[in-house]
């Protein structure tokens, strides 16, 4: 099974106690798991891709710069029938191939929405995303304030790197001329209001987030205005 000049014993019985065959070929990773989705394996106090130690334990040592990608395209998988050596532009000729392109692990088992245990939004929070994204009335910083999630989160919802399940990418609103501050017709402030937020703020003593609660808006709202992205006339 592994080249013998590995070592045996503990090591390799540790090893194989994470290890799950499946009808596939693939031998599983049951242990520990990157963001990527590649087994993790500790040895002598050292953090490894466990399909890596795989690789060393049948074949030998990696070559220098080398990279051990998979055949069967299934980042947790360590059976070393399944990986094969290669460069850095082998790796990314091979994603390309699988039609990955360097976006990530793409297993048709991988769990996703709701059923990713790391999901931080629900699917009805992400159509809502998405509904807000289309009316064109809410920048991506703002929103992403109100569901706590970075402004890159909303991106790729909004262009659908994420979440693609619910729908292609979001078609961007049209650009015509709208009113601006008070006068619009969904403006929740006034002038007057903007700067009482602004003069507050600067006095300090106070957070976004109260301002935005004693002026009924969002904390995003708050600092939207704080930073001259919206309001910038008044």
């Amino acid at each position: 099974m592994f080249h013998a000049a590995m070592p045996q014993g503990s090591v390799m019985a540790r090893f194989k106690r994470f290890v799950a065959k499946s009808d596939t070929g693939c031998w599983i990773w049951s242990g520990g798991r990157d963001r990527d989705g590649y087994g993790i394996f500790s040895v002598a106090g050292r953090s490894r891709r466990a399909h890596r130690y795989a690789w060393e334990m049948r074949f030998g040592e990696i070559p220098f710069r080398a990279v051990v990608c998979h055949s069967c395209d299934t980042p947790p998988c360590v059976n070393p029938d399944h990986l094969f050596v290669g460069s850095h532009r082998d790796n990314r000729l091979d994603c390309v191939r699988k039609t990955r392109n360097g976006r990530g692990y793409r297993n048709p088992n991988t769990p996703k929405g709701d059923a990713h245990g790391r999901s931080v939004l629900s699917s009805a929070q992400v159509a809502a995303i998405r509904d807000i994204i289309e009316t064109g009335t809410r920048t991506q910083t703002d929103i992403a304030a109100e569901f706590r999630v970075s402004q890159a989160t909303i991106s790729s919802i909004a262009t659908a790197r994420r979440w693609s399940m619910l729908g292609p990418e979001v078609p961007r609103p049209k650009k015509v001329w709208t009113a601006v501050g008070s006068r619009a017709s969904r403006a929740l402030l006034n002038e007057g209001q903007v700067r009482e937020i602004r003069r507050a703020y600067a006095a300090g003593g106070v957070s976004q987030s109260e301002l935005g609660r004693r002026f009924g808006v969002s904390r995003g709202a708050v600092d939207s205005i704080l930073s001259g992205k919206t309001w910038s006339h008044a």
